[in-house]
């Protein structure tokens, strides 16, 4: 294991004190990231989390990029149902379980399309908008993470 450098006035006392510091301040400010940089390289972002998250199951379109020809363009207008957490994502309710949704399947409003466990929790996901379920993206048992698209979607 590489030992740490330590320079004058770093101590690890004082940087922690430093960080508590910060984050009161952050709270009296309402701020919810700051950044600290110096001359000799050191860099610290410090981010507050809010405790809130889009609502399970939000579709939201992909920002399209600049295409250069009509095939492009279709690729990146694409629908996704993306996930709303960390957290492993499940595509049935159970081991040995039907999926909640396979390719070709419409699905209507509130339709439980998957489960992410986060924190020992099962959140299901469900969708907004009727949909049909193009291509599944996520494998099962995998880790996701916020914004990770799930499934590939076509809106009805």
């Amino acid at each position: 294991m590489a030992k740490r450098k330590q320079t004058k006035g770093n101590s690890s006392k004082t940087l922690k004190e430093t960080v508590k510091k910060l984050h009161a301040l952050m709270k009296k400010e309402n701020l919810y990231e700051v950044e600290l940089d110096d001359d000799s390289g050191f860099f610290l972002n410090i981010q507050r989390s809010t405790g809130l998250y889009p609502s399970p199951g939000t579709i939201m379109p992909s920002a399209p990029a600049p295409v250069q020809d009509e095939e492009e363009a279709e690729e990146d207008t694409k629908d996704y149902i993306q996930s709303p957490m960390n957290g492993i994502f499940y595509r049935a309710p159970s081991p040995g379980a039907d999926n909640f949704v396979d390719e070709g399947s419409e699905i209507s409003v509130g339709t439980t399309v998957c489960i992410i466990e986060a924190m020992k929790l099962m959140n299901e996901v469900q969708v907004e908008r009727p949909s049909i379920i193009k291509k599944a993206i996520a494998k099962n048992g995998s880790a996701v993470k916020v914004g990770e698209p799930l499934f590939e979607i076509e809106v009805l």
